[in-house]
């Protein structure tokens, strides 16, 4: 899993950042999100010269309630999109890597 930096661009016409709506454990005992599930959409798109980081996406994140645990990051475009994951649970600085893709508008 290639870790990315807080600093690195996201490119899509549609950020979306989202949390799942329960409480889980995984095998290193990280609480996936003290509250419970939100979903924030940001529309950008290029051709308007917005762009968004990660560290933007976090920030967002956190005035959304989130606190400790992980959430996703979909940044889509037309024919295809890229999730990434955010976590800040484990014993180590947290971090962002990409989780999977997608094709089109999901």
């Amino acid at each position: 899993m290639e870790k990315l930096h807080l600093t690195d661009e996201i490119y899509g016409d549609i950020i979306r950042i989202f949390a799942d709506d329960q409480i889980a454990l995984d095998d290193h005992m990280c609480t996936y999100i003290e509250k419970k599930g939100f979903i924030v959409t940001k529309y950008v798109s290029e051709k308007h010269g917005e762009s968004v980081t990660f560290a933007d996406c976090v920030d967002i994140a956190k005035k959304n309630g989130f606190t400790i645990g992980i959430f996703y990051i979909m940044a889509e475009k037309p024919l295809e999109g890229t999730i990434f994951q955010y976590a800040n649970c484990y014993d180590q600085e947290p971090f962002v890597s990409e989780y999977g893709k997608t094709r089109g508008y999901a």
